[in-house]
């Protein structure tokens, strides 16, 4: 008895053992590639290759040398190709139709994105209604297929069709029920991506290589969480003449739950400098809170980049902003609201159009020698953001040559409101050639003036009112201290100045 058990005990565990060495030694049948291609082709649209399709049925898939070719009309180069494509599933959920996939691992995946000048993508067309149907036609030929084959194994006649008919059936059953899909993990381990854009958007090109790991949730809404770093990204904006922008390295920490996007931690380093960022994007209520912060940043680097205001203002950038926002277009800068302060240091301002028209107008006033531009040691200031403008009460420019405050306005849509304060250096006029109603206490030049219009077309007006009210003010000091002394003009005005405020309460 005990000898029988034993032989029983060795046998199971032959059949373990062998059970366990069939479910890890991998699977490479020719056969395998074809059912691959033959499911990949329809829903694709496009042709497929696959080098290897290996299978082991406890660890997962693997995928070696795939390609998928692009749309006619695009490129020759593939839309996709990649290295090795690893699936890891559960094998039990297949028994009930449900592919349970723990994780996707894309290596050194390089992927082609395209639109034509009518706007249409290389990419679309993909995984379309057409082509699913494709495949469950393609199923139910093979649940068809398999039914005639396992009938002709038995020579009864009731037997043969019983057996035809069940197996008709569950072929229509699975036809019906179609496998449901779950993915836990998706990663993309050095890959490249290229997008070429030809439908005048704002952005014309990109390449990038991509790092991503990211857990997703398909139970009961979609959730994801995870991280996408870009690194030795290249754009070029429209138009051509700008200068590719060039971002050594982009951080995107992010988690996705109830329509929620929610990025943490965000980091930039581009132009020399460091951009800070965390972000909240409602997608269902389409509103957005924005928090940055830039740190030594080249102005010019970003600016030749992203607008047409190359080699025109160069220093070192820093900001420190919130924003909210709601809506679209034009909506939403006028719900968007927020504060912040931005400063330029040790810097230089040249051809820009306000800049130009700033110092033709100054040189109508004052005796100002020609400059062709405005160094700076310093240029900025605080602002807040509300109904589709920025106010600022303390945006200044500190240089050698002049000092200048501005308060008032700046409309999202491109108009100026602006009171200006501009007051001259020595190194820029001496004070002998400046008239004595523009010298402050220090006898350098003082305008004050209204800045209007827009940045391309800026509108200067002197503010006369304010200079000969000032220039009486100084005429009679001067008469009052001529005529009864400088410490009773002082007396004097400071008794004027009293009468002044209590009029004003009154």
């Amino acid at each position: 008895m005990k000898k029988s058990i034993k032989i029983v005990g060795i046998v199971v565990g032959v059949i373990v053992v062998l059970v366990v060495l069939l479910c890890t030694i991998p699977i490479t049948s020719p056969k395998l590639k074809d059912l691959a291609l033959a499911k990949a082709k329809p829903i694709l649209g496009r042709e497929v290759t696959i080098e290897r399709v290996r299978i082991i049925l406890l660890r997962g898939i693997r995928l070696d040398k795939v390609t998928v070719a692009n749309r006619k009309g695009f490129a020759k180069e593939p839309l996709f190709e990649g290295k090795r494509i690893v699936v890891k599933y559960e094998l039990l959920p297949l028994l009930h139709r449900e592919l349970v996939i723990k994780k996707v691992v894309l290596l050194e995946p390089k992927i082609l994105l395209e639109r034509n000048r009518k706007g249409v993508w290389n990419f679309s067309g993909i995984a379309t209604t057409e082509g699913t149907e494709k495949v469950s036609r393609w199923e139910s030929e093979q649940a068809s297929e398999e039914t005639g084959k396992l009938a002709n194994w038995h020579t009864g006649k009731q037997t043969k069709s019983f057996i035809s008919q069940a197996y008709a059936a569950t072929g229509e059953e699975k036809a019906k029920k179609r496998l449901t899909l779950t993915i836990s993990q998706v990663a993309i381990k050095k890959g490249k991506v290229s997008l070429e854009d030809r439908s005048r958007a704002a952005l014309r090109s990109l390449k990038t290589g991509i790092d991503l790991t990211s857990s997703i949730g398909m139970k009961e809404e979609f959730t994801s969480k995870g991280r996408i770093s870009l690194n030795d990204l290249t754009a070029q904006m429209n138009p051509t003449t700008k200068k590719p922008l060039n971002i050594s390295k982009l951080e995107i920490p992010y988690e996705f739950r109830d329509n929620l996007l929610t990025i943490k931690s965000l980091k930039v380093l581009t132009c020399q400098g460091e951009l800070k960022a965390e972000a909240k994007i409602d997608l269902k209520k389409t509103e957005y809170d924005l928090k940055a912060k830039i740190e030594k940043m080249e102005i010019n680097d970003l600016l030749s980049s992203l607008t047409t205001m190359k080699d025109m203002v160069y220093g070192t950038l820093a900001t420190d902003l919130e924003i909210e926002a709601k809506g679209k277009g034009r909506r939403l800068m006028k719900n968007a609201k927020g504060k912040g302060f931005v400063n330029l240091s040790k810097g230089r301002i040249s051809g820009l159009p306000l800049q130009k028209k700033c110092l033709s107008f100054l040189s109508h006033v004052l005796p100002i020698p020609s400059l062709v531009e405005i160094p700076y040691n310093s240029l900025g200031g605080h602002f807040n953001l509300a109904k589709g403008e920025v106010k600022t009460e303390d945006f200044k420019l500190d240089s050698d040559l002049m000092k200048i405050l501005a308060q008032g306005t700046y409309s999202l849509l491109g108009r100026l409101d602006f009171d200006i304060t501009l007051k001259t250096t020595p190194k820029l006029i001496k004070s002998s050639d400046v008239p004595v109603q523009l010298r402050d206490e220090e006898g350098n030049a003082s305008l004050p003036f209204e800045l209007k219009g827009t940045i391309q077309d800026p509108k200067f007006q002197p503010k006369w009112e304010k200079m000969i009210k000032k220039a009486i003010e100084k005429t009679v000091e001067e008469e009052l201290e001529k005529a009864v002394g400088k410490e009773e003009a002082e007396a004097a005005k400071e008794v004027i100045k009293g009468l002044g405020e209590l009029f004003k309460k009154k």
